[in-house]
């Protein structure tokens, strides 16, 4: 692939798949944990559970990993060629999936492995 074409298919692949994540948490915000703050906290935190297990299957991994390839992609690209704007979307790409790694992976697997309650759980 040549430099121009991947200056234009990066940044759009990152905003794809940055929209399409954005949307998934979105959409886990405002429907699934208030309709798990109405469950008592055994069954929210088992269907938690379930649903984090349900997550880490081909489908959405490949999805996030291709969306944290291209936004770190993106982000090397725009440094090298200055573009601040393709800069810091990529950047916000970026810093979700790693904290999607870094702070809510944890978090679910405490969750599974019963060393965090749902009560510390729901509010993060």
């Amino acid at each position: 692939m040549n430099l121009p074409l991947l200056t234009i298919f990066l940044p759009l692949l990152t905003i794809a798949t940055g929209l399409i994540i954005a949307g998934f948490y979105v959409s886990f915000t405002l429907v699934v944990f208030p309709a798990l703050a109405r469950m008592d906290d055994r069954s929210a935190s088992t269907f938690m559970v379930h649903v984090n297990r349900y997550a880490q299957r081909p489908p959405f991994l490949s999805l996030f990993f291709l969306g944290l390839l291209a936004s770190t992609g993106c982000l090397a690209l725009s440094i090298v060629h200055e573009n601040i704007r393709i800069s810091i979307g990529a950047a916000l790409v970026l810093s979700g999936a790693l904290l999607t790694i870094g702070v809510n992976g944890p978090l679910n697997r405490r969750l599974e492995q019963n060393s965090l309650a749902w009560a510390k759980y729901e509010p993060r």
